[in-house]
């Protein structure tokens, strides 16, 4: 929950430098990442010497064996909130994210719409974690949705393909990495990135 409420407060914190500075998203993003993890790592090293051990290698990389049924339910419980969220706002969140100028005066909550998409993204990175680990987890959420971004042509489609995408690069690369008996994190991102550029393949042989 600590860590949750902590990535909630960063996602917020990137969405308000945005809207009140002159940062870059990727300037913003970044120094909120260096700093988060940095904190984390000083966390780490000030924990009890009599607390339980932390597989380091784990929570970057993810591991499929470190999922209980409490991390089931909490995914489960996260996806279906999201997914009300998501269908209860969809025309008015679609309008301010691409045209959010015109959205803003239409009386469109743009600013509301903005913190309540970035604090579910990082609701979502949470409970990812123990999947596919801090480093490769927004390997995870861009990939599907850039692949279905080269293929579909409305937002209705692209969402559906990005979903279709993560579902089948998390089942297909959790089962090769069974079989293979690698790392089931980095499979699945490396799945995923072929759909990519399959994808681009497609999209260039259009």
């Amino acid at each position: 929950m600590g860590g949750a409420a902590l990535t909630v407060l960063v996602s917020l914190g990137i969405a308000y430098v945005l809207r009140t500075g002159k940062l870059g998203g990727d300037v913003a993003t970044g120094v909120f990442f260096a700093v988060s993890f940095a904190l984390g790592v000083l966390l780490l090293g000030l924990r009890p010497v009599d607390a339980p051990m932390v597989n380091v290698e784990s929570v970057l990389f993810g591991s499929i064996l470190a999922i209980g049924h409490t991390d089931l339910y909490m995914v489960a419980g996260v996806a279906v909130v999201a997914g009300l969220l998501l269908a209860a706002t969809w025309s008015r969140l679609a309008y301010a994210t691409f045209d959010p100028a015109l959205a803003r005066l239409s009386g469109v909550p743009v600013a509301a719409l903005d913190y309540m998409l970035l604090a579910l993204t990082a609701v979502v990175i949470v409970v990812s974690v123990k999947t596919v680990g801090i480093v490769l987890v927004s390997s995870f959420i861009v990939i599907p949705a850039a692949s279905a971004g080269l293929l579909a042509r409305s937002i209705g489609r692209m969402t559906l393909l990005a979903v279709t995408l993560g579902v089948f690069g998390a089942g297909a690369g959790l089962l090769a990495s069974y079989h293979l008996d690698v790392a089931s994190g980095a499979t699945i991102i490396l799945l995923l990135g072929l759909c990519f550029a399959l994808a681009m393949v497609i999209r260039r042989g259009r």
